[in-house]
């Protein structure tokens, strides 16, 4: 975009004294908070800004022969104008920049950490002291039973008791896991469910268990 300023008339009397106005681009288009670099095709050139220091940030960055280099940025969506001209001259250039989309979101600060509960931390330690090469991926197909059974398996109409359910349970470990895998752990499981479900002829409370299986599935995906 071209434009002239209202100079005296002696100067607007002469205009084969005038040198053509700087090169720059006419308009951008830019991102909040996105750095962009403006160049001016020029040696002597002045410039102006339409925003204060506190709306965006402009700069000259090292000049190289022929060419006058700025930057620009800012946070906030809004048009922009940057004014240049040949020192000495009447006529210049304005580049028009428009800052589309929303200021970036603030980030959140991180929130306090979830507490461990008792249970998680016995597992971590016993996750600890086994020692099979494939003992990760043992306790990762243990978990994915447990929780495969808080929603599907403890809701089958055709189990009615614990003993049951837990003998259902038994022969899907063995098809996904060796008896002799990760004994530390399934010991910690067992313990804990051992000691709610004792009696084998007790009726399902489906609810207790499921929640009771899903604790011990996220547990076991806590482990690192």
């Amino acid at each position: 975009m071209r434009f002239r300023y209202a100079l005296p008339l002696l100067f607007l009397a002469a205009p084969f004294l005038c040198a053509a106005p700087p090169e720059v681009p006419a308009t951008l288009t830019v991102d909040p908070g996105q750095l962009v670099r403006v160049v001016a095709k020029g040696d002597k050139i002045g410039f102006a800004k339409s925003f204060k220091d506190d709306d965006a940030f402009f700069d000259e960055l090292a000049p190289q022969p022929g060419t006058r280099r700025y930057v620009f940025q800012a946070t906030k969506p809004g048009t922009y104008f940057l004014s240049f001209w040949t020192v000495g001259e009447d006529t210049g250039s304005t580049t028009v920049i428009t800052v589309r989309g929303s200021v970036p979101p603030t980030p959140i600060p991180p929130g306090p950490p979830i507490p461990v509960d008792d249970f998680t931390k016995a597992v971590q330690a016993a996750f600890a002291l086994e020692t099979a090469p494939d003992r990760a991926i043992s306790v990762g197909k243990l978990a994915s039973l447990y929780r495969q059974a808080a929603k599907v398996t403890v809701n089958d109409p055709a189990l009615t008791t614990y003993g049951q359910l837990f003998d259902v349970m038994k022969k899907a470990s063995v098809s996904m896991i060796p008896e002799t895998a990760i004994p530390q752990v399934r010991r910690v499981v067992g313990t804990r469910l051992n000691s709610q479900f004792s009696a084998a002829a007790s009726p399902l409370d489906r609810a207790k268990i499921g929640a009771e299986f899903a604790a011990v599935a996220e547990a076991l995906s806590a482990i690192k």
